[in-house]
């Protein structure tokens, strides 16, 4: 992969990273692990407390979709025709799921997510024809 110049402006070229994937599903994913974690950081650093039951998990959840939501704004992730909305989801274990280890030591590890990453266009090509009035 290497910057050229198309149509006078600088853009990456093919855009596969060395494992095959592309390289805006890799920003992507990086972007959302970066701003999930920044973001669960920013609540517990900014909330007196964040309770550990269903209510607190709730918090943990919110975010945690805001994120994933802004992804989607962003081209991130893709569109799912037959829902109509992005194509994310977000789970969250309740208190009664939890294991007795993880509530002694107020471990939780009950946010689940996924998504499907954005495709965008490659390559193209155009057809057209000529009407002539004669």
């Amino acid at each position: 992969m290497c910057y050229v110049v198309k149509g006078k402006k600088a853009v990456s070229s093919n855009g596969w990273t060395a494992s095959g994937d592309w390289i805006d599903v890799l920003h992507g994913s990086d972007w959302v692990k970066v701003n999930i974690e920044s973001s669960l950081q920013d609540l517990l650093n900014t909330q007196d407390k964040i309770t550990f039951d269903d209510l607190g998990f709730a918090q943990l959840q919110a975010v945690v979709e805001k994120v994933l939501s802004t992804a989607y704004a962003n081209g991130i992730i893709a569109y799912n025709a037959t829902t109509k909305a992005a194509d994310y989801s977000v789970t969250a274990d309740k208190y009664a799921d939890l294991s007795v280890e993880d509530i002694k030591n107020r471990q939780y590890n009950g946010i689940h997510w996924s998504y499907t990453p954005a495709d965008a266009v490659h390559g193209m090509k155009v057809g057209g024809t000529l009407d002539f009035p004669y």
